[in-house]
């Protein structure tokens, strides 16, 4: 995995973790699946990064939360790579990790590529949006996978 896979909007395959794993003590992703980066910041080493990605799943939202959750289209997910089953990114939680140093999660992908692409700059936009209002009432769960 290269830091040019590493950029806002790209889709990576990781093993995330979800809020209620890390509640129930499990420390490691179950299973790999395409997250998208939300962001990459540099961090004070040289080359080092600290990344937070959101997880795409088949799994539909929270009827009492579906604004935790956004649609994948099905175009998008077909320009990705993807299956053809309905997907969505979960927009109310991320893991965040440095990069490369705790970025073992990241994997690459069957042909050795590291992303199967990004979403679209107006698909980022609506993430972004979500996100910050999910922030704004607290409704956006952080998961730290340095530690």
């Amino acid at each position: 995995m290269s830091a040019a896979d590493l950029v806002p909007g790209r889709v990576v395959p990781y093993r995330y973790l979800w809020a209620r794993e890390r509640r129930v003590g499990l420390v490691e992703g179950r299973k790999l699946r395409p997250c998208v980066v939300l962001f990459a910041d540099e961090e004070t080493a040289p080359g080092s990064r600290i990344v937070g990605v959101l997880a795409v799943t088949h799994s539909p939202p929270d009827p009492e939360h579906p604004s935790g959750a956004i649609e994948l289209p099905a175009t998008v997910k077909a320009r990705l790579g993807l299956d053809d089953a309905p997907s969505w990114i979960i927009v109310s939680e991320f893991n965040r990790f440095t990069w490369p140093e705790s970025g073992y999660d990241l994997e690459t992908l069957p042909d050795g590529r590291g992303s199967h692409g990004a979403i679209s700059p107006g698909a980022f936009a609506t993430v972004k949006a979500a996100v910050r209002e999910l922030r704004r009432r607290r409704r956006f769960v952080g998961i730290d996978r340095d530690g």
